[in-house]
């Protein structure tokens, strides 16, 4: 899987081909284009490719990032290349966190944040959820939602919790 930063002033076209099976690799060949300058660059290059077994059969193909970073080869295995500057690498060559790795678990606000995202995922899976039940049984899309609506209440909960012992700590004698 391939993925490219957002913020990008530039036209990028991939042509990506496997090319050996004795020498596993992922061919990259594009040419981008600068959109304030129109300056061309092209690029070719090869990213190994690590195979490993799976435990129930079969094989599981993994890139192998082939940037340097502070002048030290990187090779991790990776399931994902990002393109952060003009080479495609794994996330930790680009400095790249999720978005979970970025939030501040100690401000008073995450619990609140953890209801929003909560619904959000509840109202994603309702909208694919067709039925209620099944059997006498609630569906499993139906037992996920009960669940996430379970741990929304629950940080709701610590949410109120936290602000009200700190109301109760900013009031004055």
């Amino acid at each position: 899987m391939l993925r490219k930063k957002k913020p990008r002033n530039y036209y990028l076209k991939i042509d990506t081909k496997y090319v050996s099976y004795t020498e596993k690799y992922v061919q990259f060949s594009y040419v981008q284009t600068d959109n304030q300058t129109g300056e061309k660059k092209d690029f070719d290059y090869k990213v190994p490719l690590v195979e490993t077994v799976c435990h129930f059969g079969g094989t599981r193909y993994w890139f192998q990032c082939s940037l340097f970073k502070n002048g030290k080869y990187c090779g991790r295995r990776v399931g994902v290349l990002y393109k952060g500057g003009d080479l495609f690498g794994c996330r930790h060559c680009y400095e790249l966190a999720y978005s979970s790795q970025k939030l501040n678990r100690r401000d008073g606000m995450y619990s609140l944040f953890r209801v929003l995202d909560a619904y959000k995922k509840i109202d994603k899976l309702s909208e694919k959820a067709k039925r209620y039940s099944y059997g006498g049984e609630l569906t499993k899309k139906q037992q996920r939602i009960a669940k996430l609506q379970s741990e929304a209440f629950y940080q709701y909960r610590h949410f109120q919790d936290a602000e009200s012992g700190r109301e109760g700590r900013n009031k004055t004698v």
